[in-house]
């Protein structure tokens, strides 16, 4: 991996943008070159930048650079700076890649989230998340920010110890910088595997060598291996007699247990034959009954079936022919109600509209006038609005009078608004506002230019009066100035003198005088050295010298203040004086505007006014624009006054003729809606009129379908008389019919009981021939007997056993 560009702007103390090109000379030509500079000049800010555009850390923060981070600690970006960045170009053996890594502030002052991209040789912005990029850097590169900052970036505090140590810590302190150490543990640990396993190797060669000593000869081995095959045919002799016995002991259990579960099958044989014979003794009549009868189960259950029917539909017949006559009773009524409502003897529908019509149309002609007075209502309390009157709509005619009576007092006011206004304005009042009011106008716009006026000449005064006082104290410094410069070139020549005097009586000390006015932090004047271990006494106290010295020091400050401050007056008073010339230039410039601009505003006033104060003018003129503004608002309040009048006089009218149709209406239907109640008679009357025709339809079908019904049902009696032997009654056949359901369960019951029985007698049949199989191969030997044989060739195989054991 070699870098080839580092770039990077306000990071830490380095505030701008800043470039170090490796491939260029003369860094691309040196083969060595240090960074050097002053602490806090920003060294190690170029190698944070390497790290930070690589793996987005530093290695003086043991954490990944974050937004929190930066905000918590200050670091990376510099003080009162609004973004920055670091980015790295480097080759490797991929390619060459370019890292970049940036953060910026948002338009309130928060940081937002850092951004870490990386770049092919093209320029190409590769497909990578943020936190995607580190791990392709350590990819490309081949080392990871532990191992980089170790072996490519010496931290600045290591690498200063590094440097001071003796020689024989420097290999334990490079060890400690690059992480080596671990190849020294895993070295002692592979020692000590190493001695460990060799003395592993050397108890298993003893093994091997004491295996070899107690080796026996080739005929002892014959002896022992003629032995070991006599031991084992016996071994095997006893183990086959013990399988055989066990296998015998086996198969008399086998024969006890199938000669008790033969028994339990033979009880269950003998219970399911009981079971069986009681089912049929119960249901075995009664299921061949119902066998014989199955061929005419369907004409018997239509026969059943027919006669509920034909009986439900006769008390239907009744039950219709009754509600028929419901229908019949409740249309009379709804006649009688309708004739009472209109006074009509018309058909209902007839009667019924003619009466909804003639109660619309008066509440039609009702609605209009409260329409129209309501309209009037409203118009009356939008003038008395306007009037600020507070509206009587209660009793219209005392309302009517008030109103009269304030015409009466608005022509009184009128008549006194005129008395004090010039004719010509009288002639058309709303002209001679509009007139007063441009006259307003050039009267504010004169006093406004008059004040600006004023301003104008009285900051002209005080810019002289200041222009005055400069030019006295310019006058008055250079003299002045002259004095404290002369005063200083003597303070400084004392001073001079003073300091080479003590020069001359220092060099002119001996050593053993210079050692005793050695302090502790001050160099010494011939070595420079700021520690003194072999000084005797303190430093000195001051002599009369270097009281002096102090002293002229002292002065030549003085001076030199003086001198300051006399040079630094007259710079002031030199820029008031230009400043304010300039000033009073500009101020007469101004004065000439805003003098034309009084006199064209005060033209365009009458002469009547022109002699007059800018504020007389302006309350001459409001007091006439307020008489003007009144009379106007006078003479329309009482135009809406008359208005009122008129609208007062309809609402009268309006109200009575709605009052009258009210009366009429009540008379003619005191309801609340007459097509709620008239749709409610129609709508009644229709339904009633439809149930009738349906139930008279109803009652024709169902008298055809009981006459159906009777022929079908004697017919069906016939025949199944006919056809059914010994049944004088057809009930009594119907009787022995068992229900579909109930003829399910049984002889489901039936066949469970014969499936039962058939297996069970089967699996008899297989236990018993099992049984004669397993006998036949049985010993007369009883169990007994086995059992203490077995015991016995379980002896015999444990001693030859133990003796083939001891032969190996």
């Amino acid at each position: 991996m070699k870098i080839l560009k580092i770039r990077f702007e306000n990071i830490n103390s380095l505030k701008g943008v800043h470039e170090i090109d490796f491939s260029v000379n003369p860094l691309a030509s040196a083969g060595l070159f240090a960074i050097t500079g002053a602490t806090g000049t920003g060294k190690t800010t170029i190698l944070d930048v390497i790290t930070l555009a690589l793996f987005d850390r530093i290695p003086r923060v043991d954490e990944k650079i974050s937004k929190g981070l930066i905000e918590r600690t200050g670091l990376i970006i510099t003080r009162n700076m609004n973004n920055c960045f670091a980015e790295v170009s480097y080759q490797c053996l991929k390619g060459i890649f370019t890292s970049k890594w940036s953060i910026s502030l948002t338009r309130t002052g928060t940081l937002r989230e850092y951004e870490l991209e990386l770049y092919d040789s093209s320029g190409a912005l590769l497909d990578l998340k943020k936190t995607e990029v580190p791990p392709a850097n350590e990819k490309n590169i081949g080392l990871n920010f532990d191992q980089f900052i170790k072996a490519i970036i010496l931290a600045q505090g290591d690498f200063s110890a590094f440097l001071k140590a003796k020689g024989d810590e420097r290999g334990k302190l490079l060890e400690q910088i690059t992480g080596s150490w671990i190849y020294r543990e895993l070295g002692k640990a592979a020692f000590s595997r190493n001695r460990q396993f060799g003395q592993e190797l050397e108890n298993l060669l003893a093994r091997e060598k004491d295996l070899r000593n107690r080796l026996m000869d080739n005929d002892s081995f014959a002896q022992l291996l003629s032995e070991l095959t006599q031991r084992d045919n016996s071994i095997k002799s006893y183990a086959a007699r013990i399988k055989t016995l066990n296998d015998q002991k086996k198969l008399k259990e086998d024969i006890r247990q199938m000669a008790s579960n033969l028994a339990v099958k033979e009880t269950r044989e003998k219970e399911l034959a009981s079971e069986h014979d009681e089912f049929v003794r119960l249901n075995g009549a009664r299921l061949e009954k119902h066998r014989k009868l199955m061929p005419f189960s369907k004409k018997l259950w239509d026969w059943q079936q027919l006669g509920k029917n034909l009986i439900s539909n006769t008390e239907r017949q009744v039950k219709i022919q009754q509600d028929i006559l419901g229908s019949q009773n409740r249309d009379a009524e709804i006649r009688k109600e309708v004739a009472r409502l209109t006074g009509s003897s018309d058909e209902v529908p007839a009667a019924l509209d003619a009466f909804e019509k003639k109660v619309l149309e008066i509440e039609r002609q009702k609605a209009e006038k409260d329409t129209l007075a309501e309209t009037g209502k409203k118009e009356i309390v939008r003038i008395c609005g306007e009037l600020k009157m507070k509206p009587d709509l209660s009793n219209p005619g005392k309302m009517e009078s008030e109103v009269r009576r304030l015409i009466s007092a608005k022509d009184s006011l009128i008549g006194v608004l005129t008395a004090g206004l010039d004719p010509e304005l009288l002639e058309s009042p709303d002209a001679g506002l509009k007139k007063v009011r441009s006259l307003s106008e050039f009267a504010d716009r004169y006093k406004t230019e008059k004040f600006q006026l004023n301003n104008l000449k009285q900051r002209l005064e005080k810019d002289n009066n200041e222009l005055g006082e400069a030019l006295k104290v310019i006058a008055e410094l250079p003299e002045l100035i002259a004095k404290a410069k002369d005063e200083k070139t003597k303070a400084d020549l004392i001073l001079d003198n003073l300091v080479k005097e003590r020069r001359i009586r220092e060099l002119s000390a001996s050593l053993e005088e210079h050692r005793k006015r050695l302090t502790d932090g001050e160099p010494c004047p011939l070595c420079g050295s700021i520690h003194h271990p072999y000084r005797e006494h303190g430093p000195a106290t001051a002599d009369e010298l270097s009281g002096k010295i102090n002293a002229a020091g002292e002065e030549c400050e003085l001076c030199r203040k003086t001198l300051f401050s006399l040079e630094t007056r007259l710079n002031q008073n030199t820029e008031i004086k230009e400043r304010k010339s300039k000033e009073i230039t500009d101020l007469d410039k101004d004065i000439l505007k805003v003098t034309e601009k009084c006199n064209l505003a005060l033209s365009g006033l009458p002469a009547d006014y022109r002699s007059m104060e800018p504020q007389a003018i302006l309350d001459s003129l409001r007091t006439l624009t307020d008489d003007l503004e009144k009379l106007i608002s006078e003479s329309a309040a009482k135009k809406k006054l008359i208005d009122l009048t008129g609208r007062l006089g309809t609402l009268l009218d309006l109200t009575t003729m709605a009052d009258d149709l009210h009366q009429k209406r009540q008379l003619l239907f005191n309801g609340i809606d007459v097509r709620q109640v008239t749709g409610s008679l129609i709508k009644r009357f229709t339904e009633n009129n439809t149930t009738r025709d349906r139930q008279i339809e109803d009652k024709k079908e169902l008298d055809e379908r009981v006459e159906k019904g009777r022929k079908d049902l004697t017919a069906l009696e016939e025949e199944l008389k006919n056809e059914l032997p010994g049944y004088p009654e057809i009930g009594k056949a119907l009787q022995d019919i068992i229900k579909e359901t109930d003829y399910r369960i049984l002889t489901t019951r039936e066949e469970t009981l014969k499936n039962g029985l058939l297996e069970i007698r089967t699996t008899l049949k297989e236990f018993r021939t099992r049984l004669g199989e397993m006998k036949l191969s049985d010993t007369p030997a009883q169990v007994e007997d086995i059992n203490a044989e077995l015991e016995t060739a379980g002896k015999k195989l444990d001693e030859e056993n133990t003796l083939r054991d001891v032969l190996v």
